[in-house]
C-alpha cells in the first residue's frame, strides 16, 4: 500500500464516508427509477408521458452519479501527492 499521513487517512475517512453515502443514495435512486419504469411498461394501459418522465430521472440521475464519481476521483487525486498518485495509477 501506500504510505499515507495521519492529515491524508483523516481526509481519505471523511471523503470516503461522504462520497460513498451519496453514490449509494444515488444508485438507490436509479435502481427504484428502473423498478417503476418496468411497473409502468407492464401497466395494461401504458403512461407514455410518466414512462418519459422517468427516462429523464434516470438520465439525470445517471449524470449525478457520474459527477459524484469524478468528483471524489479528483478529491482523492488532490489528497495524494504526485508520487502516491503514481503509485495507485490515478
Amino acid at each position: 500500500g501506500i504510505d499515507l499521513s495521519d492529515e491524508q487517512l483523516e481526509r481519505l475517512s471523511e471523503l470516503k464516508h461522504s462520497s460513498f453515502a451519496r453514490i449509494g443514495h444515488t444508485r438507490i435512486d436509479i435502481m427504484n427509477l428502473r423498478h417503476e419504469l418496468m411497473k409502468e411498461l407492464s401497466a395494461s394501459e401504458i403512461n407514455e408521458t410518466r414512462v418519459l418522465q422517468i427516462k429523464s430521472e434516470i438520465k439525470e440521475c445517471k449524470s449525478q452519479l457520474t459527477d459524484l464519481m469524478v468528483d471524489s476521483m479528483l478529491a482523492l487525486a488532490k489528497l495524494l501527492t504526485p508520487e502516491q498518485r503514481k503509485e495507485v495509477k490515478l
